[in-house]
């Protein structure tokens, strides 16, 4: 029985940090998401903040950073980026997604929000 556990545990590892790192390259999409000021009052460059958000399971806050791109970004470049982004929680493992209560309804709310054009 210990073996199962290891293998399960190591195997939920594995598994997000598969989702991490194929989603959220954002340079090899070639997105710049410019330099934004983090909890600590530094300059850092978004496509960091944005990985360090969703790498310390704040999604919340991750979500109101891509819908403060609509702004800044292309539209396609927008598009790109929600599309990514919400394809990552998704792809989160059901008990990640369960610990932070990112049920499918969360999600697809998140979704209506970040595709409205709202300036």
């Amino acid at each position: 029985m210990g073996v199962y556990n290891n293998d399960w545990l190591l195997n939920q590892i594995r598994g997000t940090a598969n989702v991490v790192s194929k989603v959220f390259k954002f340079e090899s999409l070639d997105i710049d998401l410019g330099q934004v000021e983090d909890e600590n009052g530094q300059m850092v460059s978004g496509n960091d903040y944005i990985d360090d958000l969703v790498l310390r399971s704040k999604y919340r806050q991750a979500t109101d950073f891509v819908h403060g791109q609509l702004k800044r970004l292309t539209p396609n470049d927008y598009k790109l980026l929600v599309s990514v982004y919400i394809d990552y929680l998704e792809n989160l493992p059901p008990l990640i997604r369960e610990k932070h209560q990112l049920d499918n309804r969360q999600i697809m709310d998140w979704k209506a929000k970040l595709s409205e054009f709202s300036w």
